[in-house]
């Protein structure tokens, strides 16, 4: 991919549990993602693939994608 699609990108969080079965494939999502030079935000927490998991950060994840879509105040008018 060129860079100027890498550029054009949405940013990519990814937030897993330890204990998720789904940790690997995340883990192997983010080498890609490096090796691609593409942006994007990791976590890992302990936990599982839960509501229970989800709950807890939830308000985080909210918290990134209202930072992330906020227009730059040079843009405001």
């Amino acid at each position: 991919m060129p860079p100027s699609r890498v550029a054009n990108l949405p940013y990519f969080y990814l937030d897993t549990g330890t204990e998720d079965f789904f940790a690997t494939n995340s883990q192997q999502f983010v080498l890609l993602l490096r090796e691609k030079k593409i942006s994007h935000e990791c976590r890992e927490l302990p936990g599982e693939h839960s509501w229970a998991y989800w709950d807890q950060q939830i308000p985080e994840v909210l918290k990134i994608a209202a930072d992330r879509m906020r227009v730059p105040r040079r843009l405001r008018k």
